[in-house]
Parts: structure tokens; sequence; C-alpha cells
């Protein structure tokens, strides 16, 4: 069987600052394979602009896990902890959202977000995963892990 498209991609330490929506950066690669076939795309993720590619039409599987680290014990009251995943849209503020997970820590305490979704997606078609927090202070991100794989062309009914 030919290789299908993946790739995993991660990162570390991050800095989201309060109330602020932030491109999350992969600055690592375990793997990015486009898989058999494909000429015009040289891989799935960029290491300079932090996106996932699809290069060809289908059904991609998309797993996203951040895990923020505890605000300071003083911070007043809980606060929302995300990450949005974001189709063909450059940036992180506003907009729509193809998936998002919202939890909610309290002061010091770390948390972690996940998602796993389905997406359509065309040959070309960007990824950028964000991540957002309102804890009162600047927050760090101690792990981003990122998976996106090929699992099936789209049906057409027609």
């Amino acid at each position: 069987m030919a290789p299908l498209p993946a790739v995993r991609a991660r990162s570390s330490n991050l800095t989201v600052e309060n109330t602020t929506h932030t491109p999350l950066e992969l600055d690592f690669e375990d793997f990015d394979q486009i898989g058999d076939g494909q000429t015009f795309l040289s891989e799935m993720h960029s290491d300079t602009s932090n996106i996932l590619t699809a290069p060809r039409a289908g059904i991609y599987e998309v797993q996203v896990d951040v895990i923020w680290d505890g605000s300071s014990p003083g911070a007043s009251g809980p606060g929302e902890r995300r990450v949005i995943l974001i189709k063909n849209l450059l940036g992180c503020g506003g907009g729509s959202f193809d998936d998002m997970d919202l939890q909610y820590a309290d002061p010091g305490k770390p948390i972690t977000n996940h998602v796993t979704t389905l997406l359509a997606m065309n040959p070309g078609d960007r990824l950028r995963l964000c991540g957002y927090q309102d804890s009162g202070e600047n927050l760090n991100i101690l792990f981003v892990f990122a998976n996106m794989h090929y699992v099936s062309r789209k049906y057409s009914p027609n």
C-alpha cells in the first residue's frame, strides 16, 4: 500500500499573553510525509508559518493536545484555556473556527486541552492552531502536540 499523507509536529515552552489569541508554534516534526502522487506540495507542515496543509482532497483526522502550566496561585479566580483550530484563515483572532476545546482552570492548576476532529479538506487547505487564555497574566504552554492524517476520500453523492 502506498504511503498516505500524515504529519506530526510539536513544540514546548510557548507563552500566551492574557486575553490574546495566539498562533501556536510547531517547532519540531516527528514525521511529515505527503504520500505518493503528490507533486505540488513538498510538505504538510511549514516550519516558518506553523500551518498544516492538506496535500490532497479528502477527510483528515486532526488531533491536538495543549498542556498549559498553572497560573500564579494568587491569580484572581478560574480562567479559560482554549485551543482553536482554524481552516484557511491565517490569523487567530475573530472569525469562525472549525473546532475548539475550552477548559477552566483554577489558579495554580495546570490543565490540558484536547481536540480530535474530522475535517473535509481540499488540496492546499491550511489549518492553523491557536491558543487563548484569560488567567489575568501571561501563561506558559508546556507542550503542544498536533497530528493530521488522511483517512479517506471525500464522498460525493453525484
